[in-house]
């Protein structure tokens, strides 16, 4: 009796297989979704703002969206940035980090 029904098993399992698999894979509710790609995956966001706060320790600037981000060495000295003045800046994000490429004061 099992020779006879096993070619049935395998067949009911090879059937409902992908149904299973697909079922492993789905993300169940609640769950907290993967984390965006970082790196060279998210490079030149653009964003237009007013700077509330200049940290000249962290190099970081933080515009009126909440966001704070840093301005690299490369970009020269921090010395023209002040708060209430308008930006529009170019950056990447690096290790969680919003890395500014390109910066540019608004009149």
């Amino acid at each position: 009796m099992l020779q006879v029904v096993a070619p049935y098993l395998l067949t009911l399992l090879l059937s409902i297989w992908p149904v299973i698999s697909a079922a492993q894979r789905s993300i169940p509710p609640g769950t907290v979704p993967p984390v965006a790609p970082s790196g060279s995956a998210v490079e030149g966001q653009e964003v237009a703002g007013v700077i509330q706060r200049v940290n000249r320790v962290t190099r970081s600037i933080t515009l009126d969206n909440g966001r704070d981000y840093v301005l690299p060495v490369s970009m020269g000295d921090l010395s023209g940035l002040a708060e209430g003045l308008g930006v529009k800046l170019q950056y990447g994000v690096d290790g969680g980090r919003n890395i500014v490429t390109r910066l540019d004061v608004q009149p």
